[in-house]
């Protein structure tokens, strides 16, 4: 970053935040988020929780928007997978499961960030920061990402929106098209309405491979589609449909050295294996809701099929290995049911619930292939089931005191199978059960209707599991689970005539047992358990409505997450040695983090929109080699808005700022994989 942008940067930031340490574009302050975080409607001011109500264009639909509006998150977006890391917590890389919940129409995605469709058609995405096992299952050890479709209309209503610009990458302006279209109407009078909606992207990416000669070897071919019912049956019960279907054909030459002789410049790749990517998701859920006598019950049925399969250039190189291949297939069905009592309850309210799971996957990977490394398939077997209860209660002890206690007890169990291949045939199996209990408890004062201040502790954890990747026998097969503890003190309030809504919040995170990737004698990769780590810091979160048509926000981030207890072995050339990483920093953890934006945007004329954000220095690994360098990117829009109609130009990284999602060591080198490239593109939206 050259030192003008820097001023430029610092200037904004400053000036931005002297003003006005505020908003977000597209909200009043004025009016509060109602959300369902806890399974109850209630504003976001007076949930004792760190709690950020996210907006996603459809253009862009990727979670990497996560960063420019919630503090302390960290997003890898890359090739090989989707993960959100929250104040510090991430899982191991190759990991079915992360510390994130992903929930989508109420139904947990069992494989995380990486089964998610594109962000498009959601009437709201809302980031939980802090443990939430005693309302939601699966993995919430670090938050809790919650998607919920646009309800359909009962009235006719459409809308387009066209997108097309271009990528700036390694070899010419590349193109990139994205196209959604929705309509929703009533189908029977009181009782049914249904809506579509279809998002279509073709982008060629900016990668390009030296070797073929090919410009599309980071493409972006997508077709996602969601399908929503809501219904009503007599005076006491309605009913929610909701299918989300995505298909999905990706470039996948887009890691490339940083180092070494292999080293290429930006977006340049060197693959003489073709390289290609198809993912197939499909979500369902049905939830019925039906009032009875004061109570409600809501029974939410979910299925999920994932489908994935690549073939991939290990090497990065034009040298003669054979490509890695893998084929992973998972299905899972869940059923929840909740009881609640009325929502009118101020003095006491409850919730009961259990939960029920069974997923099955099975995965088929082979990778290597050389004089040094043999070319070796594992073939995995993997039986989920799991049965939950789980409740909380919240009491207003007095006219401002109000305190809420939760508990969820989960029983899980797996049953593994792995077939390895190799210069010698072996084959084993296992079984993991375990209990857990998920303990919750907050105490919240109101200073007013407007304003709390909020104590909370929460236990967390993440399901032991198998390594699926890397074992070669029984002993490197399973791991097991970790757990946290997480305290938080918080602040929310509305002030200066409801214009500025502010919330603030300190943190304290320990992990005990986390999963990590050791190496052992014979080149046997592990998940063991064998680490102890600390975070901790603070975050702050203003938006502020200045007039009717302009506000602006920023948010703030400062975090220090270190490993207590930390020894892998690695191998020095001539045998196995321990290397102790204790007070390294946690990967993807930058010690700050901010975002800053101004928005004008009347009801007709133009409109415009300036958001930059950045974060400090942050590593890629647990041994601190591998880093990202601190950044600043700034992205606008400017347009005009019709009576039904807007035209807008959009910049994306204006300044091209230098950005990588993911990099990893190998002995050839440092790889690293480009991402964020520059965009300047046109919108066209129509609705009638």
């Amino acid at each position: 970053m050259t030192l003008p942008r820097i001023r430029s940067a610092f200037s904004l930031i400053s000036g931005a935040m002297f003003f006005t340490p505020l908003a977000h574009a597209e909200q009043p302050s004025s009016e509060t988020y109602i959300v369902t975080a806890r399974h109850w409607q209630e504003p976001t001011l007076m949930i004792p929780a760190s709690i950020d109500t996210v907006n996603v264009e459809d253009r862009k639909a990727s979670p990497e928007t996560l960063e420019q509006q919630v503090s302390n998150v960290r997003v890898e977006h890359s090739s090989v997978q989707t993960q959100v890391a929250i104040r510090g917590s991430t899982g191991y890389n190759t990991s079915l499961q992360q510390p994130v919940g992903y929930y989508l129409d109420d139904i947990a995605l069992p494989l995380g960030g990486t089964q998610l469709p594109p962000l498009f058609n959601f009437e709201s995405i809302t980031v939980i920061k802090g443990p939430q096992g005693d309302l939601y299952g699966r993995h919430s050890q670090a938050g809790v990402i919650k998607l919920t479709s646009q309800s359909p209309d009962w009235q006719p209503r459409a809308t387009a929106q066209l997108s097309s610009g271009i990528t700036q990458g390694a070899k010419d302006d590349q193109p990139s098209h994205v196209l959604a279209v929705r309509g929703s109407n009533t189908l029977m009078d009181d009782v049914l309405a249904g809506s579509i909606a279809i998002r279509a992207e073709h982008t060629s990416g900016p990668q390009y491979n030296l070797f073929d000669d090919n410009k599309q070897s980071g493409k972006q071919e997508n077709v996602a589609a969601n399908i929503s019912f809501d219904g009503i049956i007599g005076s006491n019960t309605q009913w929610q449909w909701r299918s989300h279907s995505s298909r999905l054909e990706m470039g996948k030459a887009q890691m490339r050295y940083l180092t070494g002789l292999a080293a290429t410049p930006r977006f340049t790749t060197n693959y003489n294996s073709n390289s290609v990517e198809h993912r197939d998701t499909d979500i369902h859920s049905l939830r019925i809701d039906h009032d009875w006598q004061g109570l409600t019950l809501t029974s939410i049925s979910g299925g999920t099929v994932f489908r994935r399969d690549f073939t991939t250039d290990l090497d990065l190189t034009p040298a003669p290995m054979p490509p890695t291949v893998m084929t992973l297939k998972d299905n899972m069905l869940s059923q929840e049911l909740r009881l609640t009592n009325a929502p009118s309850s101020e003095t006491f309210r409850w919730l009961v619930g259990a939960y029920l799971f069974q997923q099955d996957s099975d995965i088929d990977f082979t990778i290597g292939g050389s004089q040094m490394m043999p070319r070796t398939q594992r073939i995995t077997a993997i039986a989920q089931s799991g049965i939950a209860a789980f409740g909380q209660v919240e009491w207003q002890l007095q006219p401002d005191w109000a305190l809420t206690l939760g508990l969820r007890a989960e029983r899980i169990n797996k049953q593994g199978h792995q077939r390895f291949y190799s210069i010698a045939a072996n084959q084993y199996q296992a079984d993991l059960d375990h209990t857990i209990w998920l303990p919750k408890t907050s105490l919240r004062y109101q200073f007013s209707p407007t304003s709390q201040v909020y104590l909370s502790a929460a236990q967390g954890y993440l399901p032991a599991g198998f390594n699926y990747a890397s074992a070669q026998n029984l002993a490197s097969f399973t791991y097991d689970e970790e757990t946290s503890t997480n305290i938080e003190l918080g602040y929310k309030a509305l002030l200066l005539k409801d214009r500025l809504q502010f919330s603030g919040a300190i943190f304290h995170i320990t992990t005990q047992d986390k999963q990590i990737t050791d190496l052992q004698p014979g080149f046997v990769q592990t998940i063991s358990n064998a680490a102890k780590t600390t975070s901790y810091g603070a975050e702050l979160s203003a938006d502020y409505r200045w007039y009717n048509a302009i506000s602006s926000f920023a948010r703030l981030g400062a975090m220090t997450a270190e490993a207590d207890q930390y020894i892998v072995h690695t191998f020095n050339g001539s045998g196995f040695v321990s290397q102790d990483l204790a007070g390294n920093d946690l990967p993807l953890a930058p010690a700050l983090t901010y975002a800053v934006g101004i928005e004008y945007r009347p009801q007709q004329g133009w409109f415009a929109r300036l958001v930059g954000s950045g974060s400090s220095k942050y590593y890629f690994d647990s041994a601190n080699t591998l880093s990202h360098p601190s950044y600043f990117t700034l992205d606008a829009e400017l347009g005009y808005q019709f009576s039904h109609a807007s035209l807008a130009l959009n910049i994306d990284n204006a300044f091209d700022e230098l950005r990588y999602s993911r990099s990893v060591s190998t002995p050839q080198g440092v790889v690293v994989e480009d991402s964020h490239e520059r965009y300047f593109g046109l919108t066209v939206k129509m609705d009638w």
